[in-house]
């Protein structure tokens, strides 16, 4: 985007990108994606349990063995992560999504926090 609209090199796009996040004109993009995902978890919370999205959702819950080595990052695994940011459990979470207005709360709480900063130093 930055390329092309304001046709600037690689030292100026970082700092036209901080200078326009730190004016708040725009989020960031894994920020508009974790909101996104909170929204999305809640909306399967609500789902009724013979559709085949909330079928797979209870599905991936299963715990089954894995094979060794690294493990790969699920969905689940990143709405856990999101959710332990916003002091919830996945429990709860669950409980919460139940109720429209309760849970709107919990995506925007979502949206106002920021994602932590890389640090510069390393």
């Amino acid at each position: 985007m930055y390329n092309t609209s304001y046709k600037l090199s690689s030292p100026e796009k970082v700092m036209a990108m901080n200078v326009h996040l730190s004016e708040g004109h725009q989020q960031k993009w894994s920020n508009i994606i974790k909101t996104r995902r909170i929204r999305w978890y809640g909306h399967l919370q609500r789902l009724p349990e013979k559709t085949p999205a909330k079928i797979s959702l209870q599905e991936a819950r299963r715990t089954i063995k894995r094979p060794r080595g690294g493990q790969v990052t699920t969905w689940l695994s990143t709405i856990e992560k999101d959710l332990i940011e916003l002091d919830l459990s996945v429990e709860d979470a669950s409980h919460l999504a139940h109720d429209r207005r309760e849970w709107r709360k919990v995506v925007r709480i979502s949206r106002a926090l920021r994602s932590p900063e890389p640090d510069a130093s390393q």
